[in-house]
């Protein structure tokens, strides 16, 4: 029998596109990060066919969230980034940049250091930013995928992601 292997929250590895369409800079969105979740938001449809008592649910699409809160630890390059977002009140194109998910329980290959990965195209949406007096401020909101992600793999010797080929 296989040994059970649970991935624990901290063996995702998420990574925010800080810099320019020209000059990409991925920054870890660990330090202040209290959650960062996945929400796929599968999308179905349902009919019920003239045989049927019951329906039949199909799913069509998805609208991927990824709801996240955070301390605001300006020091850390994706809260600020993020933070920028929406002090500056950034919209459409401004408020979009890449964000990787990287799964480091899934090595590929043998002493490459590189894990399968997950690159997303998301808008910042941020809902929140709060603070009662003497504690520390909060930001929270969405990564709101747009399309389809982009199945790779992260290398952490080339700090890049590389598309796996269709």
């Amino acid at each position: 029998m296989d040994e059970l292997k649970i991935a624990g929250r901290h063996e995702w590895l998420d990574i925010l596109g800080t810099g320019t369409t020209a000059a990409q800079v991925w920054s870890m969105m660990g330090e202040g990060f209290t959650s960062l979740d996945e929400n796929p938001g599968a999308q179905t449809d349902s009919k019920i066919y003239i045989h049927q008592k019951s329906a039949t649910v199909t799913t069509k699409s998805y609208e991927t969230t990824f709801p996240f809160s955070t301390d605001t630890i300006m020091s850390e390059a994706a809260v600020k980034y993020i933070y920028d977002v929406a002090r500056n009140h950034k919209t459409g194109a401004d408020a979009i940049t890449d964000y990787i998910r990287i799964e480091l329980w899934d090595e590929v290959g043998t002493d490459t250091k590189m894990y399968r990965a997950r690159k997303f195209r998301v808008a910042i949406a941020v809902d929140s930013i709060s603070g009662a007096g003497g504690e520390t401020g909060v930001i929270s909101g969405n990564l709101n995928a747009q399309g389809d992600p982009i199945d790779g793999v992260w290398d952490f010797a080339a700090k890049e992601f590389v598309p796996t080929e269709e």
